[in-house]
């Protein structure tokens, strides 16, 4: 799937309404299975992963209704847990079912997920199970082969998220939000209280922990500890997703590069919009970006000479791996160079490789680094055909090919899998592209 821009008549303060966020979408339907309860989700967004996830529904036999933005599961027995491997494999958050359908089945062949091909030079996919494996063993599953095994139910267990991470200082490498997360769901059937030390806390988990206050569980966060108690009781539940925070900084790295004032809009969840995204609005506001927050929406406003950051960190405790190649874009025309370093995945800047080939001045210091130099006086091969290899490069590639008329980007498939109506947003800022869906 190809695409070519058509026009790009720019729009001052154009309105973009944000979807909800696609990792709480796949943990508020996990846990809501779980726990078999009636459930109410407003904000989904309109994506491959929910498209996935409600072809499963009906695998499973569960009840459900979904219509306009709004999913309404009922109460009942999962009929069947037998997945098809063409379905397992169209998305990654399909992997956080292992732990849902072992406890409901008891037994479960291990089986592998899709999603975007980050690292190992993209030619396989590297997204990792084995930790969420280790956890499950540590509540009482049981590996023999390639399948997973449970007695009764999971026991409530002790874990530390730092075994799970590259560095012991801080949570890095792409293991500890999976690690998380499945220990949390884990723990809402297990007997006891659980105990996470030094979580990663970040939006789909601070959605999961809200999620379960409201279904009668408990937590304590105190001193880098988190303590879960389950629920004892069924309840209706009622709950709206947090606004997406990677669609938020996608926008809000369009406005910078475009030089222009956009406004966000469907902005929920605003508390933890800001403590999921503590750090990249710090960046944006050293960049110069002037975030307006109103109620329900952001005003975007980009800075005429955006400022370089001497160094980006992405890890499990500063910004997103996913944030990082809008910070690339933004800082492209800055005063100074700028480094980004990812801690969470090597190899994930195939999109800078092809920004570069255009003529845009990067270099890579090494499989996780690299350098923005900033204000390119090199010739820019506009009529280079931009090669997108995941989620984020696609639509980082697709905001920069928008600043050329007729430049093309391939593999723009991608962005189905995050974006609710991309093409129909880019065309509110005054961008056009010729989707060709048969390449």
């Amino acid at each position: 799937m190809n695409a070519k821009v058509l026009s790009n008549n720019i729009k001052e303060n154009a309105q973009i309404e944000i979807g909800g966020y696609k990792h709480s979408l796949v943990m508020i339907i996990c846990i809501s299975l779980l726990l078999n309860i009636d459930v109410t989700i407003d904000n989904v967004p309109d994506i491959k992963e929910t498209e996935v996830f409600i072809r499963l529904l009906n695998l499973f036999g569960k009840k459900y209704i979904y219509h306009n933005n709004k999913l309404k599961m009922y109460q009942s027995d999962i009929q069947s847990i037998e997945i098809p491997d063409d379905i397992t494999q169209l998305v990654h958050g399909t992997i956080y079912l292992l732990p849902v359908l072992l406890f409901i089945n008891h037994t479960i062949n291990i089986f592998q997920t899709g999603g975007c091909k980050i690292g190992n030079e993209n030619t396989v996919s590297s997204r990792p199970v084995e930790h969420m494996l280790s956890i499950m063993q540590k509540f009482g599953a049981i590996r023999v082969g390639d399948s997973l095994f449970l007695q009764d139910e999971y026991r409530a267990a002790e874990v530390n998220i730092k075994d799970y991470s590259n560095d012991k200082n801080v949570l890095s490498g792409p293991l500890v939000s999976g690690a998380t997360k499945t220990a949390i769901l884990c723990a809402l059937k297990a007997e006891g209280i659980t105990i996470i030390r030094k979580p990663y806390m970040k939006a789909d988990v601070l959605e999961m922990l809200q999620f379960i206050e409201l279904s009668g569980g408990k937590y304590e966060l105190k001193e880098e500890t988190l303590k879960i108690i389950p629920p004892k009781t069924k309840k209706r539940i009622h709950y709206q997703l947090t606004s997406d925070v990677s669609e938020i900084v996608t926008f809000i790295a369009f406005a910078q590069f475009h030089k222009t004032s956009v406004v966000l809009n469907n902005i929920c969840n605003e508390t933890i919009i800001k403590k999921s995204l503590v750090h990249e609005l710090l960046y944006f506001g050293k960049i110069g970006v002037s975030i307006e927050w109103r109620k329900k929406s952001l005003r975007i406003m980009s800075a005429s000479e955006p400022k370089a950051i001497g160094m980006i960190n992405v890890n499990g405790e500063t910004i997103y791996s996913d944030s990082q190649p809008f910070f690339l874009l933004s800082l492209l025309d800055a005063e100074n160079e700028s480094i980004i370093e990812d801690d969470v995945w090597n190899n994930r800047f195939e999109y800078a490789k092809e920004l570069k080939h255009a003529g845009e001045p990067i270099e890579f210091i090494n499989n996780k680094t690299v350098r923005i130099l900033g204000q390119n006086e090199n010739v820019i091969d506009t009529k280079k055909t931009l090669v997108a290899k995941d989620l984020r490069g696609a639509a980082c590639l697709l905001i920069y090919a928008s600043k050329h008329i007729g430049q093309k980007v391939k593999n723009v498939e991608h962005i189905e899998r995050g974006y609710d109506d991309f093409w129909g947003k880019m065309k509110k800022l005054g961008i056009e592209f010729d989707v060709d869906e048969r390449e």
